[in-house]
């Protein structure tokens, strides 16, 4: 007989196959025993994180002469995250948009120290359970701080890491570059085109003309290369000579080198 997966009522994976087979340890036992599930978030006293993975709730609270009545907030998982989040408003009025993960740990485990951020376990980004035995990852928790690098270290581990895919350059044949948005070039071209349209903008030629010498439709687009890869200075204009000036120029010049003296 093949065993079926269960969850819990926040949809996380309590008995299955993709269970995981960690062992709950006395530590974890003991922490469970003497903390509540549900805690304070701090900056928002009307709401509170459960480690049990059961999500973010509010509580019954009068506001604006109205009685409101507390429950589980929802949740949505949008873009390119794979992390639930929900709303909830700061004790000053302001709403807080974040991550559920985010607010079970700051409940639980206090502010994410310098330098760290969330790591997740053999859960996965839906499992928001805690545990605060400190032995690492354990059964009863899947949550903890981590340094960028242990948990990039646990999400290749984990198979969870996605690389990009990736489309040749416009300059593929004469490059060879690679990258990620199709139809773009790559940073060495890049970089190229910078250069080139900062030195034409120190030679005097205005953004519109250096754009289309360049082949871009849009001037901006070239000015934002050359300022992020050509080192130019949009603050810094070259003015360019009139005819008369340059004119007048060659005449001084000249004058000063002894050409056309009549005395």
């Amino acid at each position: 007989m093949t065993a079926s997966n269960m969850t819990d009522s926040y949809g996380n994976l309590v008995s299955g196959p993709g269970k995981s087979t960690l062992k709950a340890n006395p530590a974890c036992v003991a922490w469970l025993a003497t903390h509540p599930e549900w805690a304070p978030v701090p900056g928002a006293r009307h709401y509170e994180a459960s480690h049990r993975g059961n999500g973010v709730r509010s509580l019954d609270r009068i506001s604006n002469g109205r009685k409101l009545t507390g429950k589980v907030l929802a949740v949505s998982v949008s873009g390119t995250s794979d992390y639930p989040k929900t709303r909830i408003v700061r004790d000053e009025g302001t709403r807080w948009t974040s991550e559920v993960h985010a607010f079970v740990l700051l409940a639980h485990a206090g502010p994410c120290p310098d330098g760290q951020e969330t790591l997740h376990g053999p859960g996965g980004p839906l499992d928001s359970r805690y545990c605060g035995c400190d032995t690492g990852a354990c059964a009863e928790g899947n949550l903890r701080y981590g340094t960028h690098a242990v948990n990039v270290g646990e999400t290749i581990a984990a198979g969870r890491a996605v690389r990009p895919a990736t489309f040749p350059c416009i300059n593929h044949e004469r490059c060879g570059g690679m990258v990620v948005n199709e139809g773009r070039r790559c940073l060495r071209c890049a970089t190229e085109v910078a250069r080139a349209a900062t030195a034409m903008y120190r030679a005097g030629i205005d953004e519109e003309t250096a754009a289309r010498r360049l082949g871009y439709a849009n001037p901006v687009w070239v000015r934002r290369l050359a300022v992020k890869y050509g080192g130019h200075d949009p603050a810094v204009r070259v003015m360019r000579r009139s005819w008369p000036h340059r004119a007048m120029a060659t005449v001084r010049y000249r004058l000063k080198i002894g050409i056309g003296d009549t005395t």
